[in-house]
């Protein structure tokens, strides 16, 4: 019985340890992180709309997506100023990204 309770804790614990839902950001991995990002992405400081694109990973399943043109999408852009990111992390078990695109 206790060689098997080792064999199971040594296949447990790199599956517990992978950071399957991790979500990558400036500050690194961590147990519990939220940053933001901002890209200036042309010269025109002008963005009279707004479209937001979010994906979340629950225990490396993802759902939805987080991507520019999805975002610009959503706002009905079609000339884009600046893209922001917004990313938060807990515990390596839950994750989202979003995406959120200014322009014209």
């Amino acid at each position: 019985m206790n060689k098997v309770f080792k064999i199971a804790a040594i296949v447990a614990l790199p599956m517990l340890a992978s950071a399957c839902a991790a979500v990558p950001s400036s500050n690194g991995y961590g147990w519990l992180n939220r940053s933001r990002a901002a890209e200036s992405v042309t010269s025109n400081a002008v963005a009279r709309k707004t479209g937001t694109a979010c994906a979340e990973n629950i225990v490396g399943v993802v759902i939805g997506d987080s991507s520019i043109e999805a975002a610009k999408k959503d706002g009905k852009i079609s000339s884009v100023v600046s893209v922001d990111y917004d990313v938060v992390n807990v515990l390596y078990l839950y994750g989202k990204r979003c995406t959120i695109v200014h322009g014209n």
